[in-house]
């Protein structure tokens, strides 16, 4: 008589176990970071988005970034995602001067009921640096 296997295949060795997932070295973190200069440079002022205002989309990147998430948690707070919010905000502010835009860093919201979205909100209508600055005013 023949044995039939009755063990389903979801319960069969595969040879890996969950917990055998591959952990990041410090090195590898290190090297797979990318700067605000990298992620922004394709979405700058004068690169070929002229654009008076810095827009949604490009907030979106900054806050995401800044909040080392994705689109898909705009809806958390920044309590929920375990952010700082004094470095969030100096990220932010950072991020878009770096895309070539200005506001108050006071202006971004950094409280920890504070949702990313919210902060998108705040930034997407940073006006253009060479809007914001005179061309008469000196250094």
């Amino acid at each position: 008589m023949k044995r039939i296997e009755t063990e389903p295949p979801a319960r069969r060795k595969t040879g890996k176990s969950v917990k055998e997932t591959k952990k990041w070295s410090a090195a590898e973190l290190a090297a797979g970071y990318i700067s605000h200069e990298e992620l922004l440079a394709p979405m700058r002022g004068d690169a070929g988005g002229d654009l008076p205002i810095l827009g949604h989309a490009r907030a979106v990147v900054i806050v995401t970034f800044c909040a080392k998430t994705t689109p898909a948690n705009l809806s958390r707070t920044l309590s929920e995602l375990g952010v700082d919010g004094i470095s969030f905000q100096f990220c932010i502010f950072e991020g878009v001067k770096k895309a070539g835009y200005r506001m108050g860093i006071e202006d971004i919201p950094n409280g920890p009921n504070t949702k990313l979205i919210t902060v998108v909100g705040a930034i997407e209508n940073a006006a253009r640096a060479s809007e914001v600055e005179s061309p008469g005013r000196l250094g």
